[in-house]
């Protein structure tokens, strides 16, 4: 049967909790004459009148928090009445019953439904349930979408599309689901609203303490200390907002790749703020590819992140019925490292100048650029392992950066002319939510807090940085799979050790609970179905009982180093001062062991220093910026993107 544009939604909340959000419907307690001491307290909600009748209920009324907010439009009695109709709808849905197959069940004379056809009861659900929507204009190859400086184009300028059917309908369009309405639903509902608003008010008042001896949450990162001190987030009725995107083939067979872009509130208790009904999908990526222009299909979201460091009015909280001024402000980006470079408009890993924080070039390695800290031709520093590392990105220097390439496209200066700049500087011109241009300044000006925190909003992600880059080559180094001149080096692993590990490994699966033993399968025969939680484990908890004494000496401590710092890294909770210390000074040895005793200096062997292993040391600056790991990571997204459904 056909789907609505909130089936995703619907599925997850068809067990409905108590107060659960999405299912929230007007009390029909009258409220007349009621007030409160305490507006954030247990006062009556409003009771707004109908407006209008739908043709298969009784009556349809606003949802809980008045007009804009997402959620329930029917009384609880037309709900209940109609209650069958929702449970087959969902149950449809669900087992992805054809529209055939459906329509003969409903037919059955055994249902008692209104509705007794898939379009009737398709129809009925989307009406019973307030989306606010928009449509955008796409390029049919779904390379950008039509909206910024690109309004009033009439073709992609990438692949020369044209933008509308000769009769001017739309070749494409994209929905976009809007963020303030649900943003709305979510303080408004009783068990989730007011404590929003509390855990406001404290971390507001934390922040403003003159020194934080401890990374714990957000609330404690310097990013959010920073920005409340130059007089941001005026109210308590406030929402912190991260989002973050990443690939999703939905048919495998054909590669159809689409790009989810999700919004999660941040001032949500940690265990509730991964689930999925915490997490808002905007807008998917039209395919069949990535897309060209990642930027252009945010402009919505710029648009309404604007409104909401503006001001945006008349909203409840919970149950009372006293009208707040919603504010919501954007904290980071969390991405992996392609993702990142396309929304920061920068070369990214395989550039020459692709860290985000610092400003250093590599060195050419025959198929990619190399980042040891000294040239090993010239004997220059290309950085310092600490103190002042290398010149700073600052927002000045990336704003000047992004103007000078984009200058140079204006004058109409040859291509290689642009490309060397773009080599010079990492920076590919301006991007929308980390150096604008002076158009997107002029159109967004409440914008300036995240525009002035620059690329510390954009962490590295530590689950694809570590777990599915850093681990995975360090495996590769010690089986043997990347030689240097067809040798193998004392830190390979013999034949014999690498096959006595992998079996110790899948022997001790009957020894430990299942959820643990779903990690221990072979390492040696199939690291290929290693995902990152699997590398976790086997780095961090079974590594050093495995590589005992089958190791050298030198290169087991410098697993060992790598080892504690991501203990500490991944503990599910908060850091001290002299944690993140300890963690820095673990993961400088690491880098400087694998500079001594795996690369050692030598040009032959340079195409071992990937841009990965010097990126390590930006995740302890990153943790103060942006909070520990596990408030910016990617496995939230990566499990939500798993419950999207394969159309393979």
């Amino acid at each position: 049967m056909e789907k609505s544009d909130h089936d995703g939604e619907r599925e997850r909340c068809s067990t409905c909790e108590e107060d659960c959000e999405l299912c929230s419907l007007d009390d029909t307690t009258d409220s007349s004459g009621c007030e409160s001491d305490d507006p954030l307290g247990v006062g009556e909600g409003d009771d707004e009148g109908p407006d209008g009748d739908h043709p298969s209920t009784s009556q349809r009324s606003s949802p809980r928090g008045g007009s804009g907010v997402n959620g329930v439009a029917l009384s609880s009695a037309d709900f209940g009445r109609h209650a069958d109709e929702f449970v087959a709808y969902m149950w449809a849905v669900r087992h992805n019953i054809t529209r055939e197959a459906m329509s003969d069940l409903l037919q059955q004379r055994n249902w008692s439904l209104l509705n007794r056809t898939p379009y009737r009861l398709a129809s009925f659900v989307e009406d019973a349930v307030d989306l606010h929507t928009r449509l955008l204009d796409v390029c049919p190859q779904g390379c950008l979408a039509f909206a910024g400086p690109r309004q009033e184009a009439t073709a992609c300028n990438a692949c020369g599309q044209p933008r509308f059917h000769p009769d001017k309908r739309p070749a494409k369009q994209m929905v976009y689901w809007s963020l303030i309405p649900w943003l709305r639903m979510m303080l408004a509902t009783p068990g989730l609203g007011p404590g929003m608003v509390a855990e406001m008010r404290d971390a507001r008042q934390a922040a403003r303490a003159p020194t934080v001896s401890a990374v714990e949450d957000w609330h404690s990162s310097d990013n959010f200390s920073s920005s409340v001190r130059r007089g941001f987030f005026p109210s308590d009725v406030l929402v912190l907002l991260r989002a973050s995107t990443d690939g999703y083939q939905a048919w495998r067979q054909s590669g159809f790749e689409g790009w989810p872009v999700v919004v999660t509130a941040d001032n949500v208790a940690p265990k509730d703020r991964v689930k999925a009904p915490r997490k808002f999908i905007l807008c998917v990526t039209p395919g069949p590819k990535q897309p060209v222009d990642l930027q252009s299909v945010l402009y919505p979201l710029v648009d309404e992140l604007n409104d909401l460091a503006r001001e945006v009015p008349g909203l409840t909280v919970g149950e009372s019925t006293t009208m707040y001024t919603l504010y919501g402000y954007l904290m980071g980006w969390l991405t992996d490292m392609p993702a990142g470079a396309k929304l920061l408009q920068m070369t990214g890993h395989g550039g020459k100048h692709p860290d985000r924080s610092w400003c250093f070039p590599g060195v050419w390695g025959g198929k990619h650029y190399c980042f040891p800290p000294i040239n090993p031709v010239s004997k220059v520093r290309l950085f310092a392992l600490s103190g002042h590392r290398a010149p700073v990105r600052t927002v000045e220097s990336i704003q000047a950066s992004a103007a000078e390439v984009e200058r140079s496209r204006e004058l109409r200066m040859s291509a290689s002319a642009v490309t060397r700049l773009v080599q010079r500087s990492g920076v590919k011109g301006y991007s929308l939510f980390f150096a604008p241009s002076r158009a997107d300044r002029h159109k967004c000006p409440h914008l300036q807090y995240f525009w002035d925190l620059g690329p510390a909003t954009a962490p590295y992600d530590t689950m694809h940085l570590l777990l599915l880059n850093v681990f995975p080559f360090l495996r590769q180094l010690f089986s043997g799979q990347v030689l240097i001149d067809g040798t193998a080096d004392d830190y390979v692993l013999s034949p014999v050790d690498r096959t006595a590990t992998g079996t110790e490994l899948e022997r001790a699966r009957a020894t430990i609970p299942l959820s643990q033993a779903r990690s221990l399968r072979n390492i040696d025969t199939r690291f290929r179905s290693y995902k990152a939680v699997d590398w976790m484990e086997c780095f961090l908890f079974l590594g050093e009982a495995v590589l005992a004494d089958r190791f050298p000496e030198p290169y087991f401590k410098m697993y060992m180093a790598l080892r504690r710092a991501c203990r500490l890294l991944f503990r599910p909770r908060g850091m001290t001062s002299d944690e993140l210390t300890a963690v820095d000074a673990d993961l400088r040895q690491f880098y400087s062991s694998f500079y001594t005793q795996v690369y050692r200096g030598e040009l032959a062997r340079v195409s071992l220093f990937r841009f990965t292993i010097a990126a390590v040391l930006d995740i302890v600056p990153n943790n103060r910026s942006s909070g520990p790991v596990w408030v910016y990571w990617h496995f939230p997204m990566e499990r939500y993107i798993g419950t999207l459904w394969s159309l393979s």
